[in-house]
């Protein structure tokens, strides 16, 4: 079997704080109800599960959080070279695995891993179905909405900013990783942070935002591990880019 993520792993890489470190998680001011899956769940069903009772509710713009996070935005946008400009373009279009080619080699190809494609496409529906509801719950204001005087420098929209869809996505998809390529965890949570701080040289995101979708993505990672589906398909994505890597066969537990 396949190595899983289990709590202990978890708190040994640094996924979650230590029971020492942890704060009670604030339950949201809104009442915590969702709109039902618009996709039919694989993994995890919202309709059983509500995300929300375990995450912080979002600072409100009135805040001295919001205040101090605007004026960080507003601190990157005076500083960010034309390099940070196209990496934080580059990972705008790019919310998917592809991102860690730059760490795993070009060898990490999603024409050549249909078992990567195929597990990457179950974990998007998933978050189709737990993102937009906690964005459309905490009703929080994309900082340009809130300070016209930023100018982001990617696409934007005025859905919720709390939680990031692509902070999510970056966090979900390098925690599955570790799992097949486990060699390679340092560099690839080192990429995972810069693809979320790349909302913040965007300037579509406050950093507030990007911590509470990590939480939401450990969260998920905790409810996979219970799911026989997920492990099957984990199992085979591993094999499948273990192989086309040329990297040894992990050992089974």
């Amino acid at each position: 079997m396949i190595q899983r993520f289990g709590l202990a792993l978890l708190l040994s890489i640094g996924l979650i704080p230590s029971a020492s470190a942890q704060a009670a998680p604030a339950v949201p001011t809104a009442q915590s109800s969702h709109p039902k899956p618009k996709l039919s769940p694989v993994f995890v069903d919202v309709n059983l599960v509500d995300f929300s009772l375990f995450l912080p509710a979002a600072p409100t713009q009135s805040s001295v959080i919001s205040s101090s996070e605007l004026e960080q935005l507003h601190e990157l946008e005076r500083t960010r070279t034309p390099a940070q400009i196209a990496l934080a373009q580059f990972d705008d279009v790019h919310e998917d695995m592809t991102i860690y080619s730059s760490i795993l080699g070009p060898d990490f190809n999603p024409g050549a891993l249909p078992s990567i494609v195929l597990l990457g496409s179950h974990v998007r529906n998933d978050a189709s179905n737990i993102v937009p509801p906690l964005k459309a719950l905490f009703s929080r204001p994309r900082p340009f909405d809130a300070d016209p005087t930023l100018h982001p420098v990617c696409a934007i929209n005025h859905d919720g900013s709390y939680p990031s869809g692509h902070t999510f996505a970056g966090y979900i998809s390098a925690y599955m990783l570790i799992q097949m390529v486990p060699e390679r965890k340092t560099e690839i949570l080192a990429r995972a942070d810069d693809y979320a701080h790349n909302r913040l040289v965007c300037g579509v995101h406050y950093p507030s935002d990007l911590e509470v979708s990590r939480r939401v993505a450990i969260l998920y990672a905790g409810y996979l591990l219970d799911n026989p589906r997920f492990e099957r398909e984990l199992a085979a994505a591993t094999t499948e880019v273990r192989a086309q890597l040329h990297l040894v066969v992990l050992p089974t537990k």
